[in-house]
Parts: C-alpha cells; structure tokens; sequence
C-alpha cells in the first residue's frame, strides 16, 4: 500500500480533534489527534475506533482544535484499527466553534474542582446551548472566569445515565437584558477536556434528534 502522506508533506504536530461520524441512523463521535495532512487528505490516530464498522466514503467532520479551531467536512478514505485517514468534501470553512451549537435540555451541575461538599455545585437553567465538545449556560457574575477548571456533572434529555466530566471556562460575558434568567446575568461557555466516549455520544445523539426535527418542521 502507497504512503498515505509523501516526506514532503506537511506533517502536523499531535493536534486534538474529534471526529464526527455521520450516516443516516446515527452520529458517533470519537476524539484523536491530527497527525498530518496534505492538500485536501488528513491523517489522524483516534483514541477508541468505532464499535460499528466504517466504510470507505462515509460522511465525518473533523473539529480540529490547536491555535485555529476549525471544522472539515470530509469523506473517510481508509480506516486501519485507530488510524483513520479522511479527504476533504467541498470548502473546509474555518468556524470558532468546534462543533455547531443547539439548544436543548441537560440536566447540568458544576463546581469549581478545587471545592468540594454539595454546596460548592451550581446547577444552571438547563435550557442551555450544546455540542459534542462543550456547553454554554447561565451563571452569576462571579461565580467563575475565563481558565477556570470545572467539574460537570450532567444528563442529556431523553437519557437516564448521568456523566462526569472536567470542563475549561473559554468565555464570560454579560447577557442582553433580555436574556437575563434570575440571577443568571451571565453566559459560561466551556470546553470539556476530559470527557467519557458515551457522554459524547449521547449528545452527538440529541443533536441528530434536534436537526432532524427541525428538518420536518421545514417541510
């Protein structure tokens, strides 16, 4: 078999991603690291494979962090055990997000990991913006700050399991009046850095429920 990527290809450093498996029936996610990419083909070592099997032209989206998070949409080309190799469909846009955010029912509290006892946990309006990758929800205006390491405890609509997680505050800001929900004055957007591959997937799973009822609703 040729080489995937070429000694003069670029290679990448160790990049967190996370690749998104789309298909008709489901949406798999499954977190890795970009270990090179040339022209329009990328290479990336996933942390789990997928438990389904993957054929060759299989629709994913790479939300590729680092210094330029960027969303790629792509079609898979070959998978090997963990070692997926994927070719850009279409115009890769850059997007800030990692993923595109709904809004949806997570049963959500936080602390910061620092403090411990029932009364260090904050639990939001669960009406609150999701992706695969993070939340954003309400909050007061020094309950935390941008860098701060936060400890999740959450359940996704629809489901009965419930999953931890560490998250990292990415942005504090001061809502529109409008928006304000009791002392909830401000919106907390983090990031999760630790997360288990089920809680991923259950969210990658409201998501495709949420999109496709919106597709109905536009017919």
């Amino acid at each position: 078999m040729p080489m995937l990527v070429s000694p003069t290809a670029v290679q990448a450093r160790p990049t967190p991603v996370d690749v998104v498996f789309l298909d008709d029936d489901a949406v798999v996610t499954r977190a890795g690291r970009l270990l090179a990419h040339r022209a329009e083909r990328y290479e990336v070592t996933l942390d789990a494979a997928p438990e389904a099997e993957v054929s060759v032209g299989r629709r994913v989206v790479l939300s590729i962090g680092g210094d330029t998070p960027r969303r790629v949409p792509a079609r898979v080309v070959s998978l090997s055990d963990t070692r997926l190799v994927v070719e850009v469909r279409g115009s890769a846009r850059t997007d800030k997000r990692r993923f595109p955010r709904l809004v949806g029912a997570i049963g959500l509290r936080w602390r910061h990991l620092q403090d411990e006892g029932e009364d260090a946990w904050h639990e939001p309006d669960p009406l609150m913006n999701f992706s695969v990758v993070g939340f954003s929800f309400g909050s007061g205006a020094e309950d935390t700050q941008e860098g701060a390491l936060l400890g999740l405890d959450f359940q996704v609509a629809g489901g009965q399991e419930r999953f931890s997680a560490v998250a990292r505050v990415v942005r504090v800001a001061a809502r529109e009046p409008a928006d304000v929900h009791g002392d909830e004055t401000h919106e907390v957007s983090v990031e999760m850095i630790e997360a288990p591959l089920e809680a991923r997937e259950a969210i990658a799973d409201l998501t495709l429920k949420i999109q496709r009822a919106m597709t109905d609703t536009e017919r």
